[in-house]
């Protein structure tokens, strides 16, 4: 193991807990169920490199293919950029419900610091300023969306589709 830089000072001989997620659907089963896209500015410096087909023109569009955005409730003090998310895709995506006071709080003091409401997951994310938003989280009515429940539970019964378990890859 190399050396952690500092991170968990303080802690019995310098090391932390960090659970993964050792089941179908991966870490997306026991974590805090953020919704945070790759910034716009990473995938496009990706595609200048090597990435050919890796900006964000070009990976949008699964993006909105695997959402389904639920309309805010109440949509008061939400900015949602439609044009970047979208709807009916397997991926169940919220904003945070239920709203904590300290949540909404959080946002108007940052506008009132300068910093606009804005969809952290949208393109511009709020030009150089950055932007405060609402959470939003990989959620369906009120439950966990994770990879597995998203994803893998509405194909397993295909027949070209064999999981195993307690198996570890070595190789791609």
């Amino acid at each position: 193991t190399g050396d952690p830089g500092g991170a968990g000072k303080g802690l019995t001989d310098g090391r932390m807990m960090v659970p993964r997620g050792k089941m179908l659907g991966g870490s997306s089963g026991l974590n805090y169920m953020a919704y945070v896209r790759g910034h716009p500015g990473d995938f496009d410096s990706w595609a200048a490199g090597d990435g050919k087909g890796w900006s964000y023109d070009d990976v949008l569009p699964y993006f909105l293919k695997s959402e389904d955005l639920a309309p805010p409730d109440p949509p008061e003090g939400v900015v949602i950029d439609d044009d970047v998310h979208g709807t009916g895709g397997p991926l169940g995506v919220s904003v945070r419900s239920p709203r904590t006071v300290a949540a909404e709080q959080f946002v108007e003091a940052a506008e009132a610091t300068g910093i606009p409401m804005g969809d952290y997951n949208s393109r511009d994310r709020g030009g150089p300023t950055g932007c405060a938003s609402l959470f939003q989280t990989t959620t369906r009515d009120g439950k966990r969306s994770s990879t597995y429940h998203a994803f893998l539970e509405p194909v397993l019964e295909r027949e070209n589709l064999t999981i195993i378990t307690h198996a570890q890859v070595e190789q791609l």
